[in-house]
Parts: C-alpha cells; structure tokens; sequence
C-alpha cells in the first residue's frame, strides 16, 4: 500500500511541475504537454482502482479478526464452562470447584472482552488510517480536476 501511495503521490508531483513549468501569463497555462498529463492522469486513474481494493481488503481482514477474536472467545468460554463443570462433578470439593469454575469464567468472559476490544481497535485504527490517506488523494485529484477546469476556461473552451 505504501508503495502505491508513493506512487499516487509521485505522479500527482509530475502533474504539478507539468503544470509549473508550462509556459504561463498571469498564472495561467499557455502550452502544457497534454499527452504527458493526460498519461500521468490515466496512471492515477490506474493506481485508484488498487486502493479501493485494498480497502475491501482491509474490511475483510478487519471482519477475520473480529470473528476470530469471537470464536477464541467462545473456545475459552466453552473450556472454562467444561472445566467449571468436570470441576463441580467431584462431589468431595463441589463448593471450591464452583468457585474455582465462576473464577474461570470470569477470566475468560474478560479476555473474551480485552480480545474483541483489541482487534475492534485494531480495525478502526485501520481504517481511520486508510480514509485520512484515501482523503488526501481525493482532495488532491479535486485541486487538480478544479485547475484543469480553470485552465479549459481560460482558453475559451469549457469541456465537463
């Protein structure tokens, strides 16, 4: 992903200093390259499709992690319920197995807990940091959808 991103950001560089050094009056475009922009253009155009992938990607990872965490829950429960019983069957020490058996569930209830909230945090950290990257993209291709927009304008001619 990183890779990618440098990349976006790479060609979104090559877009700008196409436009910075094109021959310019008052700030506006005389003679850009337009077969190099529009090929930096449909590089970026290319490279978005990945970044919607990996962040499907990363629901699905997040969605593995939340169900795994959710049967490691339900296996620890599951083992503590059945020693809590085996624990209770022994008719000598009923009271310190009852006891010994709420303890075990207790603690695996907890862990069940502090596994579930990991991997949820996990997965929103994920997240929160693929929509700040994928939002920075977005603004970016926005800046430079409104630029071209200005210069089409400047020339007399309005393409949408």
């Amino acid at each position: 992903m990183k890779d990618t991103k440098v990349e976006l950001f790479r060609l979104l560089d090559q877009m700008e200093e196409l436009m910075d050094s094109s021959r310019q009056i008052f700030g506006k475009a005389l003679f850009v390259d337009v077969e190099k922009f529009f090929f930096l253009l449909n590089r970026i155009r290319v490279s978005l499709p990945e970044e919607i992938k990996r962040a499907a990607k990363l629901d699905e990872e997040r969605e593995r992690i939340l169900q795994k965490a959710r049967e490691e829950a339900e296996e620890i429960v599951k083992r503590a319920r059945e020693e809590a019983e085996r624990l209770t069957s022994e008719s000598e020490i009923i009271k310190r197995a009852q006891q010994r058996g709420m303890e075990i569930i207790a603690q695996a209830e907890q862990r069940s807990r502090e596994i579930i909230t990991g991997a949820e945090e996990y997965a929103r950290d994920v997240l929160m940091n693929l929509e700040n990257y994928l939002s920075r993209v977005l603004n970016a291709a926005r800046k430079g959808i409104t630029e071209l927009e200005e210069r089409l304008k400047s020339r007399g001619g309005e393409h949408k």
